[in-house]
């Protein structure tokens, strides 16, 4: 009987430690635990997202906002559009301008070395010279860099060089207009020393004549469509 009543004792306190610790309680707790910690770090992962675009908002702002006026602010896309009312249309026809000539000497195999591009910056620099200023300050004036100046003098040359057999200039040419405008040049200047000089200028003139219709009828030739009236 002593025995039977131990082995009693001994089950309900086995099943009183089941019922006051159930199976499975660690695993819930761990669990539980993990639960918690995972959404912390979620959380404090958003607040650093949160903080990292909020820092390059204001790096990146003048992307966006070019200035503000008593907190209001003045965004790029006023500037570009008020840009684009007042010389859209010119920019635009310069832009497709560009495009016609770099596609016709791409086609036409032309090529403008830079030898030359520098050759013609070293003019121009002598020539501000003799004027008494610079080529950097006459760059700064005009609101361009040394890099806009090369890109616009290869573009120049190489709608000359499209045009190279239209803008031919002879002996007689130059000789012609030397004799019809003696009166316009120093008394003391030499045909052969003036001869370059008329030259180019003669050269420059049938340019100015000849580019308008070649790009007339390049824009003829060419499929160009407009999506933005100006």
């Amino acid at each position: 009987m002593a025995t039977t009543k131990s082995k009693k004792s001994v089950v309900k306190k086995t099943a009183s430690k089941i019922l006051v610790k159930p199976v499975g309680f660690d695993e819930v707790k761990s669990t539980n635990l993990k639960t918690s910690k995972l959404k912390l770090s979620r959380k404090y992962l958003v607040i650093l997202l949160l903080l990292v675009l909020a820092g390059g908002i204001y790096l990146a702002r003048g992307l966006f906002v070019v200035a503000t006026v008593g907190g209001f602010p003045i965004t790029r896309f006023q500037i570009i559009r008020e840009l684009e009312k007042e010389s859209g249309k010119r920019v635009l026809e310069n832009i497709v301008t560009k495009e016609l000539i770099n596609q016709e000497v791409k086609k036409k195999n032309i090529t403008v070395s830079d030898e030359d591009v520098q050759k013609q910056i070293d003019e121009i620099k002598k020539g501000l010279e003799a004027q008494g200023t610079t080529l950097e300050a006459a760059l700064t004036t005009q609101g361009q860099t040394m890099n806009d100046l090369k890109a616009n003098i290869k573009l120049q040359k190489s709608a000359e060089l499209l045009l190279a057999d239209k803008t031919a200039v002879t002996e007689d040419d130059v000789r012609k207009y030397y004799d019809e405008n003696k009166d316009t040049f120093d008394k003391t200047a030499k045909y052969e020393d003036l001869k370059a000089q008329i030259e180019s200028q003669l050269k420059s003139q049938i340019f100015q004549t000849e580019i308008e219709k070649y790009l007339t009828d390049l824009k003829a030739q060419y499929k160009i469509n407009y999506f933005v009236s100006y």
